[in-house]
């Protein structure tokens, strides 16, 4: 038997290997061929951005300003990104409702772009826009003049696009870094704040406003690869990101000198804020406090770590759209809707890095770990609450805290949630002692939309909602509200662009199925914290204490 083994070894062991890549191979190849049938790529999916900020180039900004400077004329470049063509300023300056055909028409033309006898024009807004509509063709090409020139659009590129501004300014500066007291010379402190993936620092100006009415410097900083196009993120590093928290971090403190400094990040921007925490516990650079929102501890997809395997097919013009997770029309002007893959893997190697960091901590240093201040729904469909708890159980100490929101409990809402949700709060109420306080923001009742707050001081031998601290709140879920969502959190209910009077909160999907370009899911998902003046009010008394 043994001589039979020896002599077919090759064979018995070749098998299994072969099986295993048949296996690899066959669902590869099949999700492959199904990534064609997705949308087609438009250009912001396949233009490499040139001229953003990788890790080495963040030495050569001396000041915020100068950095600032250069980011606004790299966003710029792709404003209006999906124009047919640009006409220059010094062509379009006396434009106006009686000229403009005639003075567009020799443009036109030199884009083979001819129009019959039956042109009308449609002035709309302050005369900078225009819609030039050929009876006789039935085609509308939409003209939108700036300071910089006109932008001209077909009928299809100007539906649901953010690269189609009818200012442009308003859409450039919501996805550019800015910063809060930089004038005032009796600040406290500084926090640098950090959103998250495919986002932009828009995401975070809510909060900002909040540290800077406590007298900080607030320095919210673009990560590379965001606030310009989708494929911004094709070639994009962690190491990229990190990087510009350093810059970041370096800004803020030669501002504030040697007062205290924060790191505030969300989502990835979370993730990032604990890494450079977590390797700077013994720098003079240290961080005094962690400011955390739904941070990217763990990751809620257990795919993540595959997401670079696309790369063996994908650089193949054939399978050019098996680089991305999803292909999405881009109507959110300070969110990308397209998810390249390369971007998931990033955020999957930075937070493997994270736990390896935090596992090797050794418990001499767990005394230097700065307090930790995270804010978490207990659902939630891009990280995993649970890691974030782990995180807290290894570094964790008496001064942080970690507040968590529940679903909507009231009966009529728990008539629609899925069994493993409903118990999902059983992971809060664990039996392990807990390091640091804990606040759980759920239903007064059954019966009621109100919530109150029920805290636990840290390492509470009994979790049962009847041993805690009750606290009265006033706020409530908000009607046909059952949870919030990983993108609501840091969005106060009185912001214009995701708030309670938004366009986003105004559309309530009522018809067929497969009808809306716009997914149904993605509109279904709250945009905003009904429980954001809670998290203000507990962001203002940690800032107090301190």
């Amino acid at each position: 038997m043994i001589r039979w083994f020896l002599k077919y070894k090759k064979i018995i062991i070749g098998i299994p290997v072969f099986l295993v890549f048949f296996i690899i191979s066959t669902i590869l190849c099949y999700n492959a061929f199904l990534s064609r049938q997705m949308p087609p790529l438009q250009k912001w999916h396949t233009t490499l951005v040139t001229g953003e900020f990788h890790a080495a180039q963040y030495q050569k900004f001396k000041t915020v300003e100068e950095y600032l400077q250069e980011e606004k004329k790299l966003i710029q470049s792709y404003a209006n990104f999906s124009a047919l063509f640009f006409i220059k300023a010094e062509n379009s300056k006396d434009l106006d409702e009686g000229n403009v055909t005639s003075a567009l028409q020799q443009e036109f033309a030199q884009h083979n772009i001819h129009f019959s006898d039956k042109v009308s024009i449609e002035i709309k807004g302050k005369n900078d826009e225009w819609i030039l509509a050929d009876k006789e063709s039935h085609f509308k090409y939409y003209l939108i003049k700036s300071p910089q020139g006109i932008a001209v659009f077909s009928s299809h590129d100007r539906t649901y696009n953010r690269y189609c501004s009818k200012s442009g300014s308003a859409q450039i500066d919501k996805n550019l870094s800015f910063h809060l007291n930089a004038d005032k010379s009796n600040i406290k402190g500084g926090i640098l704040l950090i959103h998250g993936l495919s986002d932009s620092p828009y995401h975070m100006a809510d909060l900002a406003k909040t540290f800077a009415n406590k007298n900080l410097y607030v320095l919210t900083l673009r990560l590379p690869g965001h606030g310009t196009i989708p494929a911004g993120l094709l070639d994009i590093a962690w190491q990229d990101w990190y990087a510009a928290v350093e810059f970041g971090v370096r800004m803020v403190q030669e501002h504030i000198k040697d007062k205290p400094f924060y790191i505030g990040g969300f989502s990835t921007g979370g993730a990032l804020a604990v890494s450079y925490a977590l390797k700077n516990l013994d720098s003079p650079n240290k961080v005094h406090g962690l400011f955390l929102f739904a941070p990217a501890i763990g990751l809620k997809s257990k795919m993540a770590r595959f997401a670079d395997w696309h790369k063996i097919l994908s650089w193949m013009p054939y399978f050019s759209q098996f680089q991305w997770a999803n292909i999405e029309p881009e109507y959110d002007s300070c969110k990308y809707n397209s998810f390249a893959k390369n971007a998931g893997d990033q955020i999957y190697l930075l937070t493997k890095a994270n736990k390896a960091l935090a596992s090797s901590l050794r418990e001499a240093d767990k005394p230097k770990v700065p307090s930790l201040y995270a804010f978490q729904s207990t659902v939630d469909a891009t990280v995993d609450p649970e890691a974030l708890i782990s995180l807290f159980e290894k570094i964790g100490n008496n001064t942080s805290t970690l507040y968590l929101f529940d679903i909507n409990r009231s009966t009529e809402v728990l008539n629609f949630i899925r069994p493993e949700i409903i118990d999902k709060q059983a992971f809060v109420l664990h039996t392990k002692q807990f390091p640091s306080r804990l606040s759980l923001v759920t239903n007064k009742d059954s019966t009621d939309e109100k919530v109150i707050e029920y805290f636990f001081a840290p390492g509470s031998k009994d979790y049962s909602l009847s041993k805690a601290t009750a606290i009265p709140l006033t706020e409530s879920w908000p009607e046909q509200s059952y949870a919030l969502s990983h993108i609501c959190l840091t969005i106060a209910p009185d912001n214009p662009v995701y708030g309670q009077k938004s366009p986003w909160a105004s559309i309530m999907p009522r018809g067929e199925k497969m009808v809306l370009w716009v997914s149904d899911a993605d509109l279904t998902r709250i945009r905003y914290n009904p429980f954001f003046g809670f998290m203000q009010n507990q962001l203002e008394n940690i800032l107090t204490e301190k």
